[in-house]
């Protein structure tokens, strides 16, 4: 890999979930559901991604990445407790 590209972004500059144990990889399957209410034009502006703080579907991109990360920390710390 070469050292002047971040590993964390996608040749498009979009965040990626990036492999940082010794894990062997394993398929896993998560559905989720939801409901977001909203303007229109909040809408609108979303897909224009002309919003004040940023491009949210990279905050939310980011988000489920985290989220799975923290998935996969819970479990492994259940699997590693010893004792009752």
């Amino acid at each position: 890999m070469s050292e002047d590209r971040l590993t964390h972004f996608d040749a498009e500059g979009q965040a990626i979930m990036v492999e940082v144990g010794e894990k062997a990889p394993t398929r896993r399957v998560a559905v989720a559901r939801g409901e977001v209410r909203m303007e229109e034009a909040t809408l609108a502006r979303i897909l224009d991604r002309n919003m004040e703080k940023g491009d949210v579907f990279a905050v939310v991109r980011i988000a489920g990445i985290m989220a799975a990360k923290a998935v996969y920390l819970f479990e492994r710390s259940k699997s590693t407790k010893q004792g009752p």
